[in-house]
């Protein structure tokens, strides 16, 4: 009997500081993770200069953020193939924001912007007709304005 106890003293022991030590492991790795996150994260800081750039739209007219100095510029990152952006645009939700927010300004650009690598112009083309969007759809395909802006989310 003492054999036993002993023997499940043991095993829950060991049990006990595998445990610990793989917590302790999986939470160094998050730390390191997050540090890493933060350190090589790109992207404007508030306060801060946000990255020039220039992106043709989906009838390939260049827009250049410096252009729009002195105004208030939205940058929205969408994908029409994302199901949360299919719903806020099903439901009216970004047309009647750009309305209140830029639809009667001179002070506010709107622009859209696809990072999306499959993404075609026609096919923003259609997007736009199909839910009466005002603003451009940027083309950003191979994804270097999004990735200075640290957007990885749509939308975002």
């Amino acid at each position: 009997m003492k054999r036993l106890i002993a023997s499940i003293f043991c095993f829950l022991a060991t049990t006990l500081f595998i445990s610990t030590n793989i917590a302790a492991e999986d939470k160094e790795r998050a730390e390191q993770a997050e540090k890493k996150d933060s350190a090589t994260q790109v992207g404007p800081e508030v306060g801060q200069k946000a990255p020039n750039f220039t992106l043709p739209d989906a009838v390939d007219e260049k827009h250049t953020l410096k252009d729009y100095r002195g105004k208030i510029v939205v940058l929205e990152w969408t994908s029409p193939e994302c199901p949360f952006v299919q719903r806020h645009y099903k439901n009216n939700l970004m047309q009647k924001t750009y309305k209140k927010v830029a639809g009667n300004s001179d002070d506010v650009v709107w622009l859209a912007i696809d990072s999306s690598h499959f993404n075609k112009p026609q096919d923003s083309l259609k997007w736009r007709k199909k839910h009466d969007v005002a603003y451009p759809f940027l083309q950003d395909p191979e994804g270097k304005v999004g990735r200075k802006y640290s957007a990885k989310t749509t939308p975002h």
